[in-house]
């Protein structure tokens, strides 16, 4: 699981992988996105926690809209 922050934007990107027979699929691939006003954003207060296959993003109000 990877959470990249670019500009106005919070990514997630993860692969989900599982033994399979030669006729099942092996994995698949998530990818989202999340964005906000370039003037509420604050990237280095966002904390996440990836946990027992849950993802936790803790991301602060803004003070002013």
């Amino acid at each position: 699981m990877k959470l990249l922050v670019e500009y106005d934007s919070v990514l997630i990107k993860g692969e989900g992988r599982k033994e399979a027979s030669k006729y099942e699929d092996t994995g698949r691939t998530y990818n989202a996105s999340i964005e906000f006003s370039s003037n509420s954003f604050q990237p280095k207060k966002i904390k996440a926690e990836f946990k027992n296959g849950v993802l936790r993003m803790l991301i602060p109000k803004p003070n002013k809209l």
